[in-house]
């Protein structure tokens, strides 16, 4: 029977090898200030996008989240009440989507009532729109791309001047409107020229050329839409003197500089059957509505409210961008903005809600929040590393989480410590905020920041330290004074410890990974590899040497590398899961691909790289690992760290029986003499115990006992490994025979 250990917290019993399955079903109650969040683990938004679906063909709006900061789905299920804040996330619909990237809308372009998705292109280097249209398969929403077959490429795509087909271009960064604009049934694309400044219109003439609604035939129609030039200098955009003119009323630097993205939304305000333009731009906060006092047949966008909605306008830093779909459920349409940058935007709290008391063609706003769905889940601002930890000795696991930052102006920094204390029970637990800053790491701001915790025993007095691995590469470390079965108590905090510098981004692990009984520093980093620094001290006084090149140090363990095709960082993050045959080495990345290594015994030699273990499992960039059994179930929980700052948790069947978890003093009371033997070693055991495995150097099992003496003289030299059965729970520990 195989126990598996987890990073030296606790053990779980199972009767197979590590599979692969992590269902992304695991619900976990959190609190923050004394309210239960909803949605805890729907992973933060960053740049989220809007849509609505009916995910479950049971005739209730849904909600769509595309999240650009990662390239995530997070879909939103209705409850089918009239609550207007009624819904719930729903992963289980997420596999149902494909894979994209960017930006990505829903419209219904063929008219057959089921949402068709319009995206950026995923062809490599091909800016543009590829669509896939949707069906339902067992009353769940499911998608096929449409093969255009423009040059090759299946996206969008015009005749130019030659005949030959262009790409309709979008760029990556801005969001472009798809909406029928010239009011003959079909639907048309609004979106910047490649240069910026210039909006274009593409004519869909799927009617036109009596396909009905079930074609996307576009020509570019108007090169200058609407008559506005956006120059990204000023909140206001230049509009035309007079209808059909480009240009007349432009300043006088008009043309002279491009914008460097901007988001796009038509929809009529006014019951006058045309629709107006709603522009955010990436230099500025807010959100301008063009007035179109043109018709269906020629937009003349010759009217702005620079700062809309009127009421309370939006103030999103940076680089907002509109939405128009049901919040409430209701029928109507809503309006919503939220941040469309990837980088140094607001990361928190940053989906603005104006309740639509009028009719989907007149707009009658009501500013109501500006935490949309954000109240609702954890959501800590940018990168979350989530480590498991028994902070106040209780037998229970909670969390500590090290965050990059929370946007602050002008490119400042608000790095913390989470700590979530698990209040619930062994068998269902549920986490409380207990503290935003857990031992004050805010207060090193100014020199460091993207935290990484981890814990371990570094000083060999049986209580968990702390290291915290941060943006350049150094590490904090904190020794832990409490003793065994005590409550942390880290009273001072070391910078820059044993003066270890890996280059960027230092992720540490406290593992004995060269089994010799002293626990050596495994530290992931920007770069992708993985460092090796070996323990060269003792028990009590560990020491590492400073330079990750230097033997028998190695910047290289394992031959790891976590970058991707494309991409010149990896941003490694270890994990170790250790059963008594063999353990493996699981690392998030940049990417949000999760690897798997088995074979991880010599940090010299290369490791095996498998891709069957959590192939295709992706919660966003800067993926982040940890497990615990938590709800006593014998199988390991996984929660996921990522870039939108947020957290994401998993069911996994690795295990099958109950779980008990190692404290302190088992820790402490369970040991060995003489070490290292001869003839015989003694089990030191102050309670009671039922039976034994002893596993050699290789994993392969030598003996099942049940005896405090243990007669080694047929044993070679070297280390072996004894998992024993007590009355306390499950251990495993090391003995040495000379």
């Amino acid at each position: 029977m195989l126990r598996i250990l987890f990073l030296f917290l606790f053990t779980v019993s199972a009767d197979f090898a590590f599979t692969q399955s992590f269902t992304e079903d695991l619900d976990l109650p959190f609190t923050i200030d004394g309210k239960a969040l909803r949605n805890p683990l729907m992973g933060g938004f960053n740049a989220p996008q809007f849509s609505n679906v009916d995910l479950n063909n049971d005739g209730h709006i849904d909600i769509l989240v595309f999240d650009r900061v990662g390239d995530v789905f997070i879909p939103l299920l209705n409850d089918g009440t009239d609550d207007p804040d009624g819904f719930d996330y729903a992963p289980q619909y997420i596999d149902n989507f494909p894979k994209l990237i960017n930006w990505v809308l829903l419209r219904d372009f063929d008219l057959d009532g089921i949402q068709d998705i319009f995206a950026y292109s995923t062809e490599p280097g091909i800016a543009g729109i590829e669509v896939h249209k949707g069906s339902y398969q067992n009353d769940e929403i499911t998608f096929d791309k449409i093969e255009f077959g423009a040059y090759d490429f299946d996206i969008l795509s015009y005749p130019g001047n030659n005949g030959l087909a262009v790409n309709l271009y979008v760029s990556n960064i801005d969001y472009p409107a798809v909406d029928d604009v010239d009011c003959d049934g079909d639907l048309d694309v609004v979106t910047f020229n490649p240069g910026g400044g210039y909006v274009e219109f593409y004519k869909n003439l799927s009617i036109e050329r009596n396909h009905g609604n079930d074609s996307l035939i576009f020509i570019l129609s108007n090169t200058c839409y609407g008559g506005i030039y956006e120059s990204g200098l000023s909140e206001e955009i230049a509009l035309p003197c007079n209808i059909g003119e480009c240009g007349n009323c432009f300043n006088d630097d008009e043309g002279t500089s491009r914008h460097a993205g901007s988001s796009l939304l038509t929809l009529d305000k006014d019951q006058d059957g045309d629709k107006e333009l709603l522009l955010g731009d990436l230099s500025f906060t807010n959100i301008t509505l063009l007035e179109n006092n043109g018709d269906c047949d020629e937009s003349y966008l010759s009217e702005q409210i620079v700062f809309f909605p009127e009421v309370k306008p939006v103030d999103v830093p940076i680089f907002p961008s509109p939405f128009y779909l049901d919040v409430d459920k209701d029928g109507i349409n809503d309006f919503i903005a939220a941040p469309n940058n990837e980088n140094n935007s607001l990361d928190t709290d940053n989906v603005w809600y104006y309740k639509n008391n009028g009719a989907n063609d007149l707009l009658d706003l009501e500013y109501k929040r500006d935490d949309l769905f954000c109240d609702e889940m954890i959501d800590m601002g940018t990168s979350s590393r989530p480590t498991f930890i028994d902070v106040n000795a209780d037998g229970l696991l909670d969390l500590v989480v090290g965050t990059l930052t929370k946007f602050v102006p002008f490119g400042e920094k608000d790095a913390r410590l989470y700590y979530f204390q698990n209040t619930g029970s062994l068998n269902s637990p549920k986490f409380e905020l207990m503290d935003d800053n857990y031992l004050n790491f805010q207060q090193y701001n100014s020199d460091a920041f993207t935290f990484a915790p981890t814990f371990g025993d570094l000083d060999g007095d049986g209580d968990m330290d702390l290291l915290v691995g941060e943006e350049f590469g150094s590490l904090f470390y904190g020794e832990n004074i409490a003793g065994p079965n005590m409550p942390i108590d880290i009273p001072l905090i070391i910078p820059e410890f044993m003066g270890i510098d890996i280059g960027q981004v230092s992720t540490p692990l406290i593992y004995d990974l060269d089994q010799d009984g002293l626990n050596d520093l495994i530290i992931g980093e920007r770069n992708g590899n993985v460092n090796f620094f070996k323990n060269v001290g003792s028990l009590t006084k560990p020491m590492y040497g400073s330079d990750q090149q230097a033997f028998p140090n190695t910047e290289f363990m394992g031959q790891m590398d976590t970058r991707q095709p494309g991409f010149v960082t990896g941003y490694s993050c270890p994990v170790i899961i250790e059963n008594d045959t063999e353990r493996y080495f699981l690392t998030g990345s940049q990417t949000g691909r999760i690897f798997k290594y088995e074979n991880i015994f010599d940090p010299y030699g290369e490791f095996t790289e498998s891709d069957d273990y959590v192939d295709g499992l992706n919660f966003g960039e800067f993926s982040k690992l940890t497990f615990a059994d938590i709800d006593n179930d014998g199988e390991l929980e996984m929660i996921g760290g990522n870039s939108r700052g947020g957290l994401n948790a998993y069911n996994t069947d690795i295990g099958g029986f109950p779980v008990s978890i190692q404290s302190p003093s088992l820790v402490n009371k369970l040991s060995f003499y003489p070490q290292p033997a001869d003839d015989f070693v003694k089990i030191n055991f102050d309670g009671e115990f039922f039976e034994y495995q002893i596993y050699d150097s290789l994993g392969r099992l030598i003996r099942i006992d049940s005896d405090r003496t243990i007669n080694t003289n047929s044993f070679d030299r070297g280390i072996y490994v004894i998992r024993i059965e007590t009355s306390e729970g499950i251990k495993t520990k090391k003995f040495i025979v000379n």
